[in-house]
Formats: C-alpha cells, structure tokens, sequence
C-alpha cells in the first residue's frame, strides 16, 4: 500500500478558500499560534528517530535492508550525542527567524510616518532648502 500523491489531499477545501487569505491580507486576522520548547523538540525527534529504527530492525527481520540496518547501529553511538546539539541549533534558528518575522509583521501593521513636505509658491520641489 502506497502512499497517493496525486488524489485528494485532507486540506484541498482549506486551500481553495480564498475568503481567508483575502481577511489576512486586510489586516482582518492575527497569525498566532503556540510553540513547543527546546525540550519537546529534542524529544519528537528522538522520537522520529527511534520509529526509524524500529521499522529498518522490522526489515531487517524480513530480511531486507539489513546492511542498512547494521549500519545505523554502527553509527547510532555517534549519532545520539549530537541530537541534542542539533535540535538546539535549530531551536535557536527557529526563534531568531520568529522574532525577525514578528517585528516585521508589527511593522507593518504601524502607519508608515511620513515626512512633512515643504511647500513653496510652485509646489513641493521648489521649496527653500539649505544652502551649501
């Protein structure tokens, strides 16, 4: 049993609803949402890798995959020190890219200040500037 890429995906209707984009780009909806911690984040992949495990070790019983399968155990000991230095780097990524987007996103939603123009007898270019 294959996955099918080409039929209809859960979230089709959500895609093709235009009526939400189009509130977003008025200013109409707030994009929120919550966010795990560094722990949660180590822990799902952790997680994700073990499931790995336990399906090429399921092959492996099968008889398949097997020089696979032996060498992710061989470098499982190098491997697992490092998870928790990799997901703080992408931890870290993640909340530098967050805050960059949010100042932007509330900067946006400011007025923009404009400068007041100086205005002379023929309009704004030939106002008095400054000598030099």
């Amino acid at each position: 049993m294959g996955l099918d890429l080409a039929g209809p995906w859960p979230l089709d209707h959500v895609l093709e609803d235009r009526e939400g984009g189009d509130g977003e780009r008025r200013g109409l909806t707030l994009p929120a949402g919550g966010s795990g911690s560094y722990r949660r984040l180590t822990a799902d992949v952790a997680r994700i890798m073990a499931g790995a495990y336990r399906d090429r070790a399921r092959r492996a019983s099968d008889g398949h995959d097997l020089g696979r399968f032996a060498f992710m155990l061989a470098v499982l000991p190098a491997v697992l020190p490092l998870l928790p230095l990799v997901t703080a780097a992408i931890y870290g990524h993640e909340q530098v890219f967050a805050r960059r987007l949010d100042r932007r996103y509330r900067s946006a939603l400011r007025p923009a200040r404009s400068r007041p123009t100086a205005s002379g007898p023929l309009g704004p270019s030939a106002a008095a500037s400054p000598a030099r």
